[in-house]
Formats: structure tokens, sequence, C-alpha cells
């Protein structure tokens, strides 16, 4: 259904304002669907992953010599806590 609506709007069938009100979104919202879908096809309409995106390093990650010496530490005390 998606498909066949941006195919629509891409060979201007319809216009983007009522490919929007057919999906139920906003215009705003369907003009950068639709841009995508004119460049990378249909493996945009595939539904994908919530998260962090892979481009980035986690920024609270704790740093590698903390978890080192809290490893250290629970080996030295075996039965404290």
């Amino acid at each position: 259904m998606k498909k066949e609506i941006l195919d629509n709007c891409v060979n201007k069938k319809i216009k983007y304002i009522n490919g929007a009100k057919f999906l139920k979104m906003r215009p705003k919202a369907f003009l950068p669907l639709k841009s995508r879908y004119q460049e990378f096809g249909e493996p945009v309409l595939a539904p994908q992953a919530p998260g962090p995106k892979k481009l980035y390093a986690v920024c609270n990650k704790t740093p590698d010599w903390i978890d080192d010496l809290v490893v250290k530490l629970t080996d030295e005390n075996k039965y404290i806590g």
C-alpha cells in the first residue's frame, strides 16, 4: 500500500498532500519519506529497529580503567558485600 501511494506520488498521479492523508501522515513527514524512497527504493519502507545510531560512540560508557579497578577490587575482597 505504501509502495503504491509513493509510486503514484513520484509519478505525479496524486499530490503529496493526498498521499500523506492516505497514509495518515503529516505532509512534512511524508516529504522526507518520499525523497528517501526516490533515492534508496523499497528498503526505506521496511521497519527499522530503534536504538542508537551505529556511527556514534556511546557517550555514557564507563572508562576501561574503572572497569579494571572494580574487577581488581572484587577479586581482592570476594567476601565483602
